[in-house]
């Protein structure tokens, strides 16, 4: 029956992809609630969102940006890694931060690399098929290197410590110089102050920095300042939430009760999502871990700030849970730092929150990162989907909404 309903979806995105707006149309399938994903197993989702991602490389890959960068930065299944990374080596111009998003991709899969193929979406065994993720992940760096004009000795730093089978397509595609020739990157906006931020800052980091600065200045975020913070640090529109959720009762990791606008609302608040059976741990576990990082900086400059989780599998992730959970990643309990979940009616809720996660027989079968930033009345200044900055960033960001309360105060 599975495979019946796989052949019917690849049917449709095969649609998709031969109409009118195949970008628009694929997009559906990287949503992680979207409905077509209700009921499958985590594998089988991995299979569908592999085959759209071959489908909009050969028609739109610009539209899959934001979906390839959380792919290939966070992924653990080998083949939506791979189509992503065939995605980007699609792109006209991709940026050259994709090398080092590739080169990480290739070191996370190291020992598990497989066969991938991309014309059909069951599974099974292809004896004809030579193509693996990892040649995938180094055909698509060769791509990005000779279109921002780079050359063997640009890359060895970037490939040190990746797969030798990796570091070598990557070697002797670049000496080969199998393609027509480099394709310089046009000049970027952001060239000049990438030039000049501070070493010790990551893109992530300088980007929160930006926001943190223009939040000081009473902006409303969700508009981007340049094309790098739209493009490659995927910062999304905020995310309106509706003021019924506030009501919403929830219960925190020592069984203790409120409702979802006492814990939030009053002071800017970090509000992020995760679940304990997750098994990537580049989601949930490092995210869990973020939010003990910042809390325990927010401490140490005595900010006024609430840190919060909230589990996407509140029925089995109780009380008890949540606090080994968070205790083995790190977090200090108190009034202002909690994981939480709902007692009420979590679909309904998670539906008014819009929150990008889908549900297969028996928990979760595909989420996206999400990781909000409140101010003091519960607007969302910053909405992370897919790569939620380090503890700094988020720190930065709390900052930013700090002072804004205090100058709307004073205006």
């Amino acid at each position: 029956m599975v495979a019946l309903e796989l052949q019917a979806l690849a049917r449709e995105i095969d649609r998709a992809a031969a109409g009118r707006s195949p970008g628009e149309d694929l997009t559906r399938y990287f949503r992680d609630s979207d409905p077509i994903y209700a009921g499958l197993g985590s594998a089988d989702v991995d299979r569908v969102r592999a085959y759209a991602f071959a489908a909009l490389a050969r028609t739109a890959p610009e539209f899959g940006l934001a979906a390839a960068r959380e792919e290939i930065g966070t992924g653990n299944a080998p083949g939506p890694v791979a189509a992503a990374a065939r995605l980007v080596a699609a792109l006209d111009a991709p940026d050259r931060v994709w090398l080092d998003v590739l080169a990480a991709a290739a070191q996370r899969l190291r020992g598990r690399d497989q066969k991938v193929w991309f014309d059909r979406i069951a599974a099974g065994t292809r004896p004809d098929i030579s193509e693996t993720a990892m040649t995938e992940l180094a055909r698509a760096f060769l791509m990005v290197a000779r279109k921002n004009g780079l050359g063997a000795a640009d890359c060895a730093e970037r490939i040190a410590a990746a797969p030798e089978g990796f570091a070598r397509a990557v070697r002797e595609g670049l000496a080969a110089g199998e393609s027509e020739g480099p394709t310089m990157k046009k000049a970027c906006c952001c060239d000049d102050e990438a030039a000049t931020a501070p070493p010790s800052l990551s893109a992530t980091e300088a980007a929160s920095g930006r926001l943190a600065q223009a939040l000081r200045n009473g902006a409303i975020i969700g508009a981007a300042s340049s094309c790098c913070d739209a493009a490659e640090l995927g910062h999304a529109p905020a995310k309106i939430l509706p003021a019924e959720i506030w009501a919403a009762p929830i219960e925190d990791q020592d069984g203790g009760e409120a409702t979802l606008g006492a814990r939030l609302l009053g002071r800017p608040s970090v509000l992020a999502f995760f679940y304990t059976r997750c098994m990537n741990p580049l989601k949930c576990s490092r995210t869990v871990s973020v939010l003990a990082a910042t809390a325990q900086l927010a401490a140490a400059e005595g900010l006024a700030v609430g840190i919060f989780g909230m589990t996407y599998d509140p029925s089995w992730d109780t009380p008890a849970r949540l606090r080994r959970y968070g205790v083995d990643r790190g977090m200090a309990f108190t009034p202002d730092v909690a994981l939480l979940r709902a007692t009420c009616d979590w679909n309904g809720l998670r539906a008014a929150l819009d929150l990008a996660v889908g549900y297969g027989p028996s928990t979760v079968n595909r989420h996206r990162i999400e990781v909000l930033v409140l101010d003091a009345a519960g607007r969302a200044v910053f909405k992370c989907d897919g790569r939620p900055p380090e503890a700094a960033g988020l720190l930065a960001l709390l900052k930013g909404a700090h002072c804004r309360r205090f100058k709307g105060s004073a205006d």
